[in-house]
């Protein structure tokens, strides 16, 4: 059975396995990463939207030029 909560075993970081060792460092900077993606959309919110709607536009436009014959 995989151990959830074991915080304590996580204080002896030598004797942890690699596995281990990995799946602490992918725990601990989960919120180091969302951090940063969640600030950079915020600063780029307005662009971000601006590039959908261009985009949207550009795919309704466009399927009403291509004509099949």
């Amino acid at each position: 059975m995989k151990r959830v909560f074991q915080w304590k075993r996580y204080l002896d970081w030598k004797d942890l396995t690699a596995e281990e060792k990995l799946s602490v460092k992918r725990f601990l900077l989960i919120p180091v990463y969302a951090y940063l993606i969640v600030g950079i959309f915020n600063q780029n919110f307005s662009l971000i939207v601006l590039l959908l709607i261009g985009y949207v536009l550009y795919k309704k436009f466009e399927r009403g030029r291509i004509q099949k014959k």
